[in-house]
This record gives structure tokens, C-alpha cells and sequence, in this order.
């Protein structure tokens, strides 16, 4: 018996070691990136308590991602390829994992996981991943595109005193933050399916659709149906995209726009999130001309609450580049209806931003950034104090 045991682990063996006749010739590649900041922020006197209360922040920040990614083209042309995310070294002391980018992730660390077919036919990729609208959209210039580009993952504000002055738990966004970005991705990285179009003249498409908002797990196959009857919960989320790259002379021009839509399950309480379909409407222009460049970008959002609830942006942004420099500058400004994201303040917010900076390159995949910051929130009849912060950062960024 121990023989023939020994025999049959012997053929086990070589045949887990032989290639697979169903497996795919696909070879994973290594990548990702690490950004680090240190930052400053100059965030006035807090005036919930006497004495020397100041909100003065000096804090390092970081967000480390490895991605896994492989692709391989058929006889028939077509390109079939794999890419996933994973966040590294953002453990927090609970078991939560918090970054940069805001908000907590799933105990795995898991990012985005999706694979994607290419051809003639244009792009078509199911998994979770960004839609369409934010796929085409086309982003203003800036000082730092991860400080105040269209999605940002640095900012050290301390929010809470923007609605009073007070550091007291008064404004509290979803995921504790409000990220002065303008991004069209009402629910970033869900699994849905997107289609992508040719460019035809340099003009693409874009069409993405996902039945929830909830599903983003690593293991979903084994998730069971979720209830279509979740008051506040979203269905039946829709992208539609369109975008226009050409070159006038000596001009590059890229236009985009996106509209995003999801409908709720079930409308939740009046001024609830959850209370309104949420829609988002974006649109961006970005002049190109040698070394310089200039665009502005709009957002439109009612945040899925009924009521005093939408979100208005817009962006303007100059950017110089002569390698291995990039200098920039952008003017922002948010206006928040009082009830948006079920937020539930006196009065409407208003927030600019002005930030200038920009990077200098090393070498291939090394930058050092650096940039400036200016806010000034006016808060309406919330508070006679309204908040002029500072925001000094400085930091790395490293690709492989």
C-alpha cells in the first residue's frame, strides 16, 4: 500500500508540473506605484474651547498599490487581458484599511480586478472598474493631478470646521471626507460591464451599465442575490460617455463629456440618501499649444438626496511643460446645497481653491512634486466664521 500511495504522489506530481492543454499563454506582469507626502496644513483656531486651540496639521501621508496585469492576442487579432489592483501598507490599527484616496477598503486590500477584450471592434471589459464616464472624461490642468486634479488623493483639510469654524463633528461627508475633486464616479469600481467604442475620426463612445451599487467583493461568485427592495440603495447604473481628441494646426484639442444615472430600489426618506435617482452630468476641454496648456472642466450632481442637495463645480487650469519640469496652477470652486449627501447643514457651501506647484523629474518614474494651497469657504448663515486654511505638500511619487 505504501508503495502504490508513493507511486500515485509521484504521478501527481509530474502532472501538476506539465502545462495545462485549458490554460491561457498569459504572463503576469508587476507593476504599480508609491506616493508619498508630507504635508502642512494651516487650519486656523478651532473656537469650541479658551487657550491655545490651534488645528495646525503636520502629517505624513502614503498610498502604495502593486498591480497584476497580463494580456495576449489571438489569431483572430483580438487582445484578451487581465489587470488587478491591490492596496499595500494601509492597514489601520483595526483591521480596516483606510488610504489616501478616502474611505475604508475591503480587508483584502482589493482595488480593481476586471479583464477586457481589444480589437476592431473597440474595448469590452467586465469587472470592477471606473465607467465610462470617467474613462473619457478629460481633466484641466494642474499643479499636482493627485492634489487638485480631477481625482484627488492628497488633502490634510480638517473638513469639520468648514461649515462653523469648530472642530465639533458638525460636517460630516460621507467617509468622514470631501474630496475637492470632480470626478464622474458616483460608485467607483463596482463590477459592471463597459463598452468602449473605436475612434472614428477622434471621437469615441462609452456605455457602461452595473445592477448595483454594492457589489465590490473579491470573492462574488459565492455572493448570493442581494434584495431588490433596499430602501436608499441604488440599481441600474448607467454611463454614457463621449469624448474628441484632434489637432488643429499646431493646436491639440480634447473634448468629454459624461453622463452617469442610477435609479433607487427603494426611494429612503425625503432629504435621505438614497431619496432621489442620482445623476451626474460632467464636461471637460483641455488646449494643448508646445509647452503650454490650458482647460476647464464642470460638474453637475443632485448626490442622490432630494431637496437643496446639488453639487455644482468648476475648474479652470495652465499648466507649462519642458521636461523634466511641470508647472502648474488651477482655480476650483464647489457649490454644496445644504442638504447634499444627506449632509444637513443651515445653508448652502461655497469652497475655492487655488493651488500652484508642480514636479520635477528625475528620471523614468521618479517625481518630486511640491505645491501650495489656498481655501476660503464661505459658510452662509451656518457660522459668521468662515475658514481661509492653508495646505503646504510635498512628496514623491515612484512607478514601477
Amino acid at each position: 500500500m505504501g508503495r502504490a500511495l508513493k507511486k500515485f504522489a509521484t504521478a501527481a506530481l509530474v502532472a501538476a508540473s506539465l502545462p495545462s492543454a485549458a490554460q491561457a499563454d498569459i504572463h503576469l506582469d508587476l507593476g504599480g506605484y508609491i506616493r508619498s507626502y508630507i504635508a502642512y496644513a494651516d487650519q486656523g483656531e478651532r473656537v469650541i474651547a479658551p487657550g491655545d486651540n490651534s488645528l495646525d496639521t503636520f502629517r505624513f501621508t502614503r498610498e502604495i498599490e502593486m498591480h497584476f496585469s497580463g494580456e495576449r492576442t489571438l489569431e483572430n487579432g483580438v487582445t484578451v487581458g487581465i489587470k488587478s489592483e491591490f492596496k499595500l501598507g494601509n492597514e489601520g490599527h483595526d483591521g480596516v484599511v483606510n488610504s489616501i484616496t478616502g474611505g475604508a477598503r475591503d480587508s483584502n486590500q482589493f482595488d480593481e480586478a476586471y479583464l477586457y477584450f481589444t480589437g476592431g471592434f473597440g474595448r469590452f471589459q467586465i469587472g470592477a472598474k471606473d465607467g465610462a464616464a470617467h474613462l473619457l472624461s478629460v481633466q484641466a490642468p494642474a499643479a499636482d493631478t493627485y492634489v487638485d486634479g480631477m481625482r484627488v488623493y492628497m488633502q490634510s483639510w480638517n473638513i469639520d470646521t468648514w461649515d462653523d469654524g469648530r472642530d465639533n463633528g458638525s460636517f460630516a461627508p460621507p467617509n468622514s471626507t470631501l474630496r475637492l475633486g470632480y470626478d464622474n464616479s458616483n460608485f467607483s469600481n463596482i463590477d459592471r460591464i463597459t463598452y468602449l467604442t473605436p475612434k472614428w475620426s477622434g471621437v469615441q463612445l462609452g456605455f457602461s451599465y452595473a445592477p448595483e451599487n454594492r457589489q465590490h467583493v473579491t470573492d462574488g461568485a459565492f455572493e448570493p442575490a442581494f434584495p431588490d427592495d433596499n430602501a436608499g440603495g441604488f440599481e441600474d447604473a448607467i454611463d454614457l460617455a463621449a469624448r474628441w481628441d484632434t489637432k488643429l494646426g499646431d493646436v491639440k484639442l480634447a473634448l468629454g463629456a459624461g453622463y452617469s444615472f442610477a435609479g433607487t430600489e427603494v426611494e429612503a426618506a425625503p432629504g435621505a440618501n438614497g431619496s432621489d435617482d442620482f445623476r451626474t452630468l460632467t464636461a471637460g476641454v483641455n488646449m494643448a499649444w508646445r509647452e503650454w496648456s490650458l482647460g476647464g472642466a464642470i460638474k453637475r450632481s443632485n448626490t442622490g438626496v432630494s431637496g437643496d442637495s446639488d453639487q455644482h463645480i468648476g475648474v479652470v487650469g495652465v499648466a507649462w511643460d519642458q521636461k523634466p519640469w511641470h508647472l502648474g496652477a488651477t482655480y476650483y470652486h464647489l457649490d454644496l446645497g445644504a442638504n447634499a449627501f444627506s449632509i444637513g447643514l443651515a445653508d448652502d457651501l461655497e469652497v475655492t481653491r487655488i493651488t500652484t506647484g508642480g514636479w520635477y523629474q528625475l528620471t523614468d518614474g521618479v517625481t518630486l512634486r511640491g505645491t501650495v494651497s489656498l481655501l476660503d469657504v464661505d459658510n452662509g448663515a451656518n457660522s459668521g466664521t468662515d475658514p481661509k486654511p492653508l495646505q503646504v505638500a510635498l512628496g514623491t511619487e515612484i512607478t514601477f
